[in-house]
């Protein structure tokens, strides 16, 4: 147009102030939840003196625009119970058969012993996934699945930025030139064991 226009805008949501809470999230408080989107637009004549100061030949719009966001993910995964680690599975539902105890008979079909209360000697267990399991965080409740809930959260970042000129060239046609940029920034928690 032949006048300046422009506006500064922001978008606004906040966990703590606006939002319900998450069915899945454990008790407690609301998991942070945080998304500002805010930006600037400005548009109006280009005018260069003594060239072109009756304001018709060149006009220009500038925005740009900022996204942020922070917002918690939650996730309900299973890890194992703490006797477990130790070897002790006779809260497991089902019997664990000890690979010792294999037999295989003439008409070629296979048994095996089941360990006594479903419990395993240390000894039997491999360094390798004793080591393992020591990395794995304990579990919330006392549930053999579903006994882990991880809130972490996860960030946006966004801005956008556009610059345009615009020149009429007869009463029917116009060119324009635009040049537009956008950088992002995206982070992703990884999921728990």
């Amino acid at each position: 147009t032949q006048k300046f226009h422009g506006d500064v805008y922001e978008f606004l949501r906040h966990a703590k102030y606006l939002d319900a809470k998450n069915y899945f999230d454990p008790k407690g408080p609301i998991k942070p939840f945080h998304f500002n989107d805010y930006g600037v637009t400005l548009g109006g004549p280009i005018v260069f003196p003594h060239f072109n100061h009756n304001r018709q030949k060149l006009f220009f719009f500038l925005n740009w625009e900022g996204a942020r966001t922070s917002q918690s993910i939650t996730f309900i995964s299973t890890v194992p119970r703490p006797e477990f680690q130790n070897g002790d599975f006779s809260a497991y539902p089902y019997k664990i058969y000890d690979p010792r105890t294999t037999k295989v008979s003439s008409s070629g079909a296979i048994s095996r012993d089941p360990f006594p209360n479903n419990q395993i000697p240390v000894g039997l267990l491999y360094q390798t996934g004793w080591n393992l399991l020591k990395l794995l965080p304990a579990p919330q409740t006392a549930a053999l699945v579903n006994n882990y809930t991880y809130t972490p959260a996860a960030t946006n970042k966004h801005d956008y930025f556009d610059v345009r000129v615009d020149s009429p060239l007869t009463q029917k046609d116009s060119v324009f030139f635009r040049v537009s940029r956008q950088n992002s920034s995206i982070y992703t928690a990884p999921s728990p064991p």
